[in-house]
C-alpha cells in the first residue's frame, strides 16, 4: 500500500518533468453543439486547424514523429514521439475541436505514462487510435474521416 501512494505522490510531482513546452489545459467540457458525435460536430462548429499548427509545429521531443488528423471534421489528434527527451518519449492528445478542449491524454513521464480522461465517451476511439497509430484511417474504419493535417 505504501509503494502504491509513494509511486502516485512520485507521478504527481514530476508530471510536468520533461514536458513539451506546449500544453493545453484539460477540460472536461465540450462544445455547446446539442451532439457528441463528431459527424454532426463537422456541419455545426468548424475546425480551426491553423491553431493547432501554430501551436504544435515546433513541439519539444519530437523528433521522431509530430502528427496532426482531423477525425470526422471535429476531433483534433496530435501525435508527438521522439528520442531527444527520456522522460518525455512520447504523448497522444485528442482535443474537441479546440486546443482548449482535452478530452483524452497519454504521455510519457518520468514517473511512467500518465493517462488523462476527461471523458468517458472517446476512450475507446481514443484506446483504437493509440493501437494503430501506424495506419492511415488510425483503425477507425470506414464509419470515420481521418486527414493528416500537414504541419507548415
Amino acid at each position: 500500500m505504501n509503494r502504491i501512494v509513494l509511486v502516485l505522490m512520485l507521478a504527481l510531482l514530476f508530471q510536468g518533468c520533461g514536458q513539451s513546452n506546449v500544453s493545453a489545459p484539460a477540460a472536461a467540457t465540450t462544445r455547446d453543439t446539442g451532439s457528441t458525435t463528431g459527424s454532426e460536430w463537422s456541419t455545426q462548429v468548424p475546425v480551426d486547424t491553423a491553431a493547432f499548427v501554430e501551436l504544435f509545429k515546433n513541439s519539444d521531443c519530437a523528433d521522431l514523429r509530430n502528427r496532426l488528423f482531423l477525425i470526422d471534421g471535429a476531433l483534433v489528434l496530435h501525435d508527438r514521439s521522439g528520442n531527444s527527451c527520456p522522460d518525455n518519449d512520447y504523448q497522444l492528445t485528442l482535443f474537441d475541436g479546440s486546443p482548449s478542449i482535452r478530452l483524452e491524454d497519454l504521455a510519457d513521464s518520468i514517473a511512467g505514462p500518465t493517462w488523462l480522461v476527461s471523458t468517458p465517451d472517446h476512450l475507446q476511439m481514443f484506446q483504437t487510435i493509440q493501437a494503430n497509430l501506424d495506419k492511415a484511417d488510425l483503425g477507425l474504419g470506414t464509419g470515420h474521416t481521418v486527414v493528416q493535417v500537414p504541419m507548415q
